[in-house]
C-alpha cells in the first residue's frame, strides 16, 4: 500500500501529514492497492466536473477507481474550495484537505452518499478516521 501526492498548486501544509493521513485510511479500510491524490487547480476540477459529471462548477473531490489490483484510483482535490471552506468553517487548511482525501478514498473503497442514509454512514466514518488522525470531526453526518 501507498500513496502518490501530485502538488498541481503550491500548497502551504506538510505534505507528509497528507500522505500519513491518507495511509491511515487505506490502512483502516483494508486496502492493499495505490492511491494516486492530486491537490488541483480550480481548472483541473471544473474540466473533469465537467467532462465526467456533465456538472460545469467547482467541487471539493472527485474519485475515479481504477478498477486495478495495483491502483485502487484517484482523489482530486480542489484547494482552493479547501482554503475557502476552512475559513469559512474556522478549520485549518490542514484538517480540510485531510477531510476532502479521506472522503475521495471512502469513495474509491465503495461508500456512497447519494441516500440519507449513506451519507450519513459515510460522514460517520469520516469523522471517525479524522479523529483517529487527532482531528476534530466534520459533523457533516449529523446534520439534519
Amino acid at each position: 500500500m501507498s500513496t502518490k501526492f501530485v502538488f498541481e498548486v503550491d500548497c502551504p501544509v506538510d505534505r507528509q501529514k497528507l500522505k500519513q493521513a491518507a495511509e491511515h485510511v487505506l490502512a483502516r479500510e483494508g486496502v492493499r492497492s495505490k492511491v494516486v491524490v492530486i491537490l488541483s487547480s480550480d481548472e483541473t476540477i471544473l474540466r473533469l466536473n465537467t467532462q465526467f459529471l456533465e456538472k460545469h462548477s467547482l467541487t471539493d473531490v472527485l474519485s475515479f477507481p481504477w478498477h486495478d489490483k495495483k491502483l485502487l484510483g484517484e482523489v482530486y482535490v480542489c484547494v482552493s474550495v479547501a482554503e475557502r471552506s476552512a475559513r469559512e468553517l474556522s478549520r485549518t487548511l490542514e484538517s480540510e484537505l485531510i477531510l476532502y482525501i479521506i472522503h475521495g478514498i471512502l469513495h474509491l473503497t465503495g461508500y456512497d452518499d447519494t441516500s440519507d442514509r449513506e451519507f450519513k454512514r459515510m460522514h460517520r466514518r469520516e469523522d471517525e478516521l479524522l479523529g483517529e488522525l487527532g482531528y476534530p470531526p466534520a459533523g457533516i453526518g449529523s446534520i439534519e
